[in-house]
């Protein structure tokens, strides 16, 4: 279980910061998975999340990204000390869980276009978004 108290573990809460953590509680049947997670995590940072099997780090990150609501507390994201909708960081993040995140079978294409799909990227768009994102991570020549 992942146990905060009120205190923050990353960072002041400056004009940076990008996430806010305030007090998040999940109760998962009937068990707290997180209790009082207060953080900050500044803009431009890395934030890692570690821990035992079943301490609460899938079910922080399932917030943290708004697949998930908390039971108690709140989580904003800023861009520029300016709050975002869950909408709009869900358009910014990309989340793949340790298992069942990908199928052997799939191409990288084949992934990537399903991603396009569930992120509602128009069908004319696909083809750049996927030259680009393979460009970034310098695959290009393994999408097939």
């Amino acid at each position: 279980m992942v146990e905060a108290g009120n205190r923050r573990l990353a960072g002041p809460a400056a004009r940076g910061v990008a996430v806010e953590v305030d007090g998040v509680e999940v109760r998962l049947r009937r068990r707290p998975a997180l209790q009082r997670v207060v953080l900050d995590v500044p803009a431009g940072s890395v934030l890692a999340v570690t821990g035992e099997n079943g301490s609460g780090k899938t079910t922080l990150i399932r917030v943290l990204v708004g697949l998930q609501r908390p039971s108690a507390g709140r989580v904003r994201w800023l861009r520029g000390g300016a709050p975002l909708t869950v909408e709009a960081v869900k358009s910014h993040v990309g989340y793949v869980p340790q298992a069942g995140g990908l199928v052997d079978s799939m191409t990288v294409w084949g992934y990537l276009a399903y991603v396009c799909w569930r992120k509602r990227i128009p069908r004319d768009e696909v083809l750049e978004q996927s030259d680009r994102a393979l460009s970034v991570v310098d695959l290009t020549r393994h999408a097939e």
